[in-house]
């Protein structure tokens, strides 16, 4: 079974040919490529990297059809460069590509978990002056991707998404030389009742995907559990993060010309196709499961919720909707199976998704005061960072963590608070109160 492994890691890693973030709507589109065009010109990315910013087709076409979608611009833009009139998916073979999904709103940062706050300065070391830079969860997830994940893959595109946290070990590496397969799924150790509520797969002795499923029981579980020698079971939870080879996106390429998926990109959209929403890892990824049949996948069995999921969003499908879907499995099989996906568990990595509760962005800010040193990122933590305090009484606890906000007047903030991007003013927050948006008495800057 292939793994993550440790070693002394000291050369820069490559360059990344293009970064691609898959948005909601033109808006979020402008603001996140603006994001990255900062951080381009502060050096964190390298300057010949091409940053793209895609608009989705059209609202909730699922991860999957963000993919698809990407991918198609992606190698348009990589083709025209390279000087070819059409798109011609032997650019892949020379390129490395970053496609990042930005996801739904949350409601603890207007610009989504991607670029939620992190209690944590840029290092002194860095070339440029990054006084007034703030760090997110982005920062984070780029620094590992770039410099651990990713460094040594082969040429191809690797997808991520950004709703998780990750803590990865500064050494930590996968060894390209197990892997055998066209398509990489990184996967990471949970205990049971983690996993129930999140996708879980399930691997041969040699880490091929035999099945997946999402949200599963116990029992079912049980049956997916790593072979660990421990008393408690662990099983390999998807990390939302794949590679595809150029083999793999060049199979991939092909689905816009085949209805109904056609309709996950623009191009299928503009020929009048109706939306469709497909998931990377419950339709496009499961079709590769070795343990998978094609009737129990055309007919969404294996899937779980993701399986029952429509175009709008809702379980209740019409028989057009119920068509449409099956259709798309359909033409997902015949056209990617026979392909295997292989998994790799990142040892001592950890993997925590941003549910939109108030308890878990709590502990999930808190966490980096912690991993980082640990884990020797270019980030230095501090509880209060660019905060400034006008007028006098004001009593902010040690352990609370207040990011790039005015404090006005006697106010008092609790343990274990959190407070980020507001201008707050004679109010009492309380211990173990969590407010990024603000409910309270304050105007947002």
């Amino acid at each position: 079974m292939a793994s993550s492994s440790s070693s002394s890691l000291s050369s820069s890693p490559p360059a990344w040919s293009a970064i691609v973030l898959t948005c909601q709507n033109k808006t979020s589109a402008d603001a996140f490529k603006k994001e990255l065009d900062i951080r381009q010109n502060e050096g964190f990315i390298d300057k010949n990297t091409r940053i793209l910013a895609i608009e989705d087709p059209k609202s909730r076409v699922g991860s999957g059809g963000a993919t698809l979608n990407a991918l198609l611009v992606v190698t348009e833009h990589l083709s025209a460069e390279a000087g070819f009139t059409t798109m011609d998916a032997s650019v892949i073979s020379k390129s490395r590509i970053l496609i990042m999904l930005m996801g739904r709103d949350y409601p603890f940062s207007p610009y989504g978990r991607a670029f939620t706050t992190l209690p944590a300065k840029h290092s002194n070391s860095h070339s440029v002056s990054l006084a007034d830079s703030l760090v997110t969860n982005f920062d984070c997830l780029l620094h590992y991707l770039t410099n651990n994940i990713c460094r040594d893959s082969p040429h191809g595109v690797w997808v991520s998404s950004t709703d998780m946290m990750l803590s990865v070990p500064s050494n930590t590496e996968i060894n390209w030389a197990s892997i055998s397969e066209d398509i990489v799924l990184l996967l990471y150790e949970s205990e049971i009742d983690y996993a129930k509520l999140h996708g879980t797969c399930k691997l041969d002795d040699k880490g091929i995907v035999k099945n997946m499923i999402y949200k599963g029981s116990e029992e079912e579980l049980k049956d997916f559990a790593l072979p660990n020698g421990h008393d408690k079971l662990k099983v390999p939870i998807v990390g939302s993060t794949v590679f595809f080879s150029e083999k793999a996106v060049a199979k991939l390429l092909t689905l816009h010309s085949y209805p109904p998926l056609d309709a996950c990109t623009y191009y299928g959209l503009d020929n009048g196709a109706k939306p469709i929403q497909i998931g990377l890892f419950f339709h496009i990824l499961l079709t590769m499961a070795t343990d998978i049949s094609e009737k129990d996948f055309v007919h969404g069995k294996p899937s779980g919720a993701y399986g029952r999921s429509t175009r709008t969003g809702v379980k209740k499908m019409t028989d057009e909707e119920m068509e449409l879907m099956t259709g798309a499995r359909k033409t997902l099989w015949t056209h990617l199976r026979g392909m295997k996906v292989q998994g790799v568990v990142m040892k001592d990595c950890k993997f925590k998704y941003m549910t939109p509760t108030g308890l878990c962005y709590q502990i999930l800010v808190s966490k980096p005061l912690k991993k980082f040193k640990k884990n020797n990122l270019p980030y230095q933590t501090e509880h209060q960072m660019h905060v400034a305090t006008e007028g006098e009484g004001q009593s902010i606890h040690e352990e609370a963590i207040v990011m790039n906000s005015v404090i006005k007047g006697p106010i008092t903030v609790g343990e274990n608070s959190v407070i980020s991007h507001c201008y707050l003013q004679v109010c009492m927050i309380h211990t173990n109160t969590q407010q990024a948006v603000a409910k309270l008495m304050l105007v947002l800057k």
